[in-house]
């Protein structure tokens, strides 16, 4: 996972991650519960890598219940104190941990039902060893969302990130639609 030769996402734009205007056409809770409808259930654990200043992170604690749970991991801290900072005084707040991951690993112990990789992927330097890292994190029956906005990664760079999907032992199940984006919807 080494970030060296990939530029992350600058925090001082990370307004532009999560405004009303988005909200307006990418709607979160829209996509989860509409677009992704069948692949969530209550109590189950998420991993939002790459979760950035929290765009799905409230309506993905919102769909697993009290009894589930987000680990909202990112690479950059700043963008997890801005989470952290929407996460006071919410009652969502004790379903999400936050986690900084490194250059290198995740490292998350437990394993996870669902991982939400939503604008994050491009960024991903060794991307076969990252998505071989999340193949460990989720569980046997687990299942895995990438998402990718066209106008920012190119067909040929998508085809790119399907490879390595496939090397790293993932089976496509579905390309859902979710406007102006590439998509790829993996199990083990």
């Amino acid at each position: 996972m080494e970030q060296k030769n990939r530029k992350l996402y600058p925090v001082k734009y990370s307004w532009v991650l999560d405004n009303f205007l988005r909200k307006v056409v990418q709607n979160p809770r829209f996509i989860l519960n509409t677009v992704l409808r069948g692949c969530f259930k209550k109590g189950i654990t998420i991993l939002d890598v790459g979760c950035g200043n929290g765009f799905f992170t409230f309506a993905l604690a919102d769909l697993v219940g009290p009894e589930g749970k987000i680990i909202a991991v990112d690479a950059q801290q700043e963008m997890l104190d801005e989470l952290k900072k929407k996460l006071q005084n919410n009652d969502l707040s004790k379903r999400i941990e936050l986690r900084r991951y490194d250059s290198n690993k995740i490292n998350i112990q437990k394993q996870v039902d669902f991982i939400f990789a939503f604008y994050m992927m491009h960024e991903v330097v060794n991307q076969k060893e990252f998505l071989q890292e999340l193949r460990e994190i989720l569980k046997p029956d687990g299942k895995m969302l990438i998402v990718e906005l066209i106008g920012r990664v190119s067909q040929s760079e998508f085809k790119k990130i399907f490879e390595n999907c496939e090397k790293a032992g993932f089976k496509v199940t579905g390309r859902p639609t979710i406007f102006l984006n590439r998509t790829l919807l993996l199990a083990k």
